[in-house]
């Protein structure tokens, strides 16, 4: 979208937050779902990963339905009380008219998701990952600008492209169960009735971490919603700036996955003497790949955003921003991984508390950085230090207290 214009870029960006936002709200389900199947695989009681996930298909199904409907009719007046730019509110909710069809496939990968990393069978996930990337990239070449016969939709081609790639990564999914995978072991599909009991148990689990994820995700969005009163340009840098971020980030989301459900394991053994080793390992991992991003990103600042947008002020521009958030990764990757560790032994409702705090930090820090000292983009960005020192701390002394251990879930 860097290639479109800035309208469209601000746009795009500010719409995939806001739709992300609804995702993250799944994906706390994901990660509990994720978590008690960690727990059962640890014991051996594997019969009963397939009920989990039965009952996890059932939830999904009517909550897809209700966040498509919020996305579909409601989401050009929820932009319009953030969105100050007639031009990037018109582009944003025309985008997510397209994108909205794609949260029923979304949601279902993310069972199929907390399915896979609670078994510790991840490799498929990177398989899938690769095929949901390379599709979306192609998509968005030929619907974006018109390629090869196809017609030219703009922003809206950046929609219909991400919502086909999150139907492929379904199909990616589901064809590895149906072949690869011992149904009868797990019990898979087999059909059941609801057991609200069951699904209870999952969701006294995941919903601290569903309103988690929603009141962090909403964060970053009120974070470039308050960016966007700096004006369109300042928007559509940050939207630069995040698309790597979320690159540099990936690594460590996907290790962070992995430590929650071997944080689980591990209690599920009776083995939490383990969990801050883990830990600590998971996070040496990440900042030696956070060194790798960082390197690159040091010696060739201007490269790197060329990928983004061949606009050479809008490079130029973007470089105070990037140098930035190549220095806050390592502090979000030591927090982050701390933070999992408490979601990973079921303490969740204390995450909650403790996301609560750090986020109502994080937002005044912000609001003050942009409306009252109007201060430059880099410094609004720095506000980043402060979210994660903060979490950083909290999930650290949490983790040290040993209040966690003993949880039942």
């Amino acid at each position: 979208m860097g290639r479109v214009g800035e309208i469209e870029l601000g746009a795009v960006g500010n719409a995939g937050l806001f739709y992300m936002l609804f995702i993250l709200i799944s994906m706390g389900f994901s990660n509990g779902l994720q978590i008690i199947i960690g727990r059962r695989n640890g014991e051996g009681e594997f019969k009963t990963i397939g009920r989990l996930v039965q009952q996890g298909i059932y939830f999904c199904i009517p909550l897809a339905t209700f966040l498509f409907c919020i996305i579909y009719f409601f989401s050009s007046d929820i932009l319009a009380t953030f969105v100050k730019s007639s031009q990037i509110h018109e582009t944003a909710t025309s985008f997510l008219k397209i994108r909205s069809f794609g949260i029923f496939f979304a949601i279902i990968n993310l069972v199929f998701v907390a399915f896979f990393v609670g078994i510790a069978r991840t490799k498929i996930l990177s398989v899938a990952a690769i095929v949901m990337t390379l599709t979306n990239v192609l998509l968005d070449y030929c619907f974006i600008f018109g390629e090869f016969g196809f017609p030219e939709l703009g922003a809206d081609g950046a929609a219909l492209a991400s919502t086909i790639a999150e139907i492929a990564n379904t199909i990616i999914l589901l064809g590895y169960i149906l072949l690869f995978i011992d149904r009868k072991q797990y019990e898979l599909f087999k059909l059941v009735k609801l057991n609200l009991k069951r699904l209870n148990r999952i969701l006294d689990l995941s919903y601290p971490m569903m309103i988690q994820n929603f009141l962090s995700f909403g964060s970053w969005f009120s974070f470039f919603s308050i960016i966007e009163h700096l004006g369109e340009r300042e928007l559509a840098i940050s939207h630069i700036i995040r698309s790597i971020y979320m690159l540099i980030m990936m690594p460590v989301f996907s290790l962070t996955s992995t430590t929650n459900t071997l944080v689980s394991n591990l209690i599920g053994q009776n083995e939490s003497g383990k969990v801050r080793r883990l830990i600590w390992k998971s996070t040496l991992l990440g900042l030696i790949s956070n060194l790798t991003f960082g390197i690159v990103i040091w010696s060739l600042p201007e490269l790197i955003l060329s990928v983004f947008t061949n606009d050479p002020s809008l490079i130029s521009d973007s470089v105070g921003s990037l140098f930035v958030i190549s220095f806050s990764m390592f502090l979000f990757t030591i927090a982050f991984l701390q933070f999992t560790g408490i979601n990973g032994s079921g303490n969740t409702i204390h995450s909650l508390i403790i996301e609560i705090i750090n986020i109502s930090i994080y937002l005044v820090a912000t609001y003050i950085a942009v409306e009252v000292l109007v201060a430059p983009l880099e410094i609004v960005w720095s506000t980043e230090f402060v979210y994660f020192s903060f979490l950083a701390l909290m999930s650290f002394f949490y983790m040290k207290s040993d209040v966690w251990k003993g949880k039942k879930i």
